[in-house]
């Protein structure tokens, strides 16, 4: 039978109070608009809620994962990180706002990539 470890607590702790901080300034900062624009005060803060909690739900389970598979795994997130970098630079398939691209562009789904594979990148040379 494998040994769990338990969760630090103390970080776990500071996640969830920056979290719920983080909920409370999008409310804050977005309730005259939303009511003005959508008729809900609370619109945008029930779109982050929504993500907030898929985002609760995914650190619960890679929580259990274990941290070699991460560091098996790190070049190959890197190259695709990489690749999808390279893609939204191809015509038709990025998304140019002003002067730069770094959407994916599809009818149904836009993708902001960039921010995003920074932070896959940054986590796949942290385990290298």
């Amino acid at each position: 039978m494998k040994n769990k470890s338990t969760p630090d607590f103390i970080l776990l702790t500071a996640t969830l109070g920056l979290l719920a901080f983080g909920v409370v300034m999008v409310y804050s900062s977005s309730a005259v608009l939303s009511f003005y624009n959508y008729g809900d005060s609370y619109y945008f803060t029930k779109r982050q809620l929504i993500f907030a909690l898929l985002g609760l739900v995914a650190m619960f389970f890679l929580m259990n994962v274990h941290y070699w598979l991460w560091k098996r795994w790190s070049k190959v997130i890197l190259f695709v990180c990489f690749g999808l970098l390279i893609v939204v630079l191809i015509p038709g398939v990025g998304l140019v706002r002003g002067v730069g691209s770094g959407r994916f562009q599809h009818p149904a789904v836009r993708i902001h990539q960039a921010g995003h594979d920074f932070v896959f990148i940054s986590l796949s040379i942290i385990a290298l």
